[in-house]
């Protein structure tokens, strides 16, 4: 019997023993409530450790043993299983910050669609450079963690990520302040001019204005 229809068959078992319903698990888990069917009914692959760990939670049992249910641990030496475990905390840490980047992404002032095409070229270069299929293109930001699982990068490709993702969230905070200031001397300046009661021609005002910006951006 293939190990994902016993993995798929385990999991099941244990969810019934703890009477739960798939959407118990899911709630619990965060994984989607089809995913869970899916992998109960050995529809899909054996799932990767990231998940692997949020299951683990889901159905209540240890994440040492779902790994080893799911055959990751299997024929490892005994001498090299620690090892083992660290590989795929450092993947786990990893997918940690990857999840972290995106939420600050997500919450920041300036998040818009011009964000969201910026983070598209930034997981398609990687994807073209490691030679990774993308089929699908991200056309909101909540499929941006689905694809990235999907692409089954290694930890050099993580870390990689990691860093464009933290270039972006700079730039993009960056860019928020610089936007403030500039909305912020906008209303200083028509405070100035509208409460001086005198009339400037459109050449004044222009240099005026200019001279405002630049002691204001000090």
């Amino acid at each position: 019997m293939e190990t994902r229809v016993i993995f798929g068959q385990y999991v099941k078992e244990k969810r019934l023993a703890n009477k739960q319903t798939i959407e118990d698990v899911s709630a619990i888990s965060g994984i989607s409530t089809s995913q869970i069917s899916r992998i109960e009914k050995a529809q899909r692959g054996i799932p990767k450790p990231p998940m692997l760990e949020k299951l683990a939670k889901g159905i209540r049992v240890p994440y040492e043993e779902l790994m080893e249910k799911a055959g990751y641990l299997k024929n490892v030496p005994v001498e090299e299983v620690d090892a083992v475990k660290e590989f795929f905390e450092n993947h786990r840490k990893a997918d940690e910050s990857i999840e972290k980047c995106l939420e600050r992404l997500r919450s920041g002032d300036g998040f818009h669609s011009s964000i969201i095409k910026e983070l598209e070229n930034i997981i398609a270069d990687i994807a073209n450079h490691e030679g990774i299929n993308i089929e699908e293109k991200i056309f909101s930001h909540n499929g941006l963690t689905d694809l990235i699982n999907s692409m089954d990068l290694n930890l050099t490709q993580k870390l990689e990520l990691i860093d464009k993702l933290n270039e972006l969230s700079i730039s993009m905070q960056s860019n928020s302040k610089e936007n403030k200031v500039y909305i912020e001397i906008d209303n200083l300046e028509n405070c100035i001019f509208s409460q001086s009661g005198v009339a400037l021609d459109d050449d004044t005002q222009a240099q005026l204005k200019a001279v405002l910006r630049a002691v204001l951006k000090m």
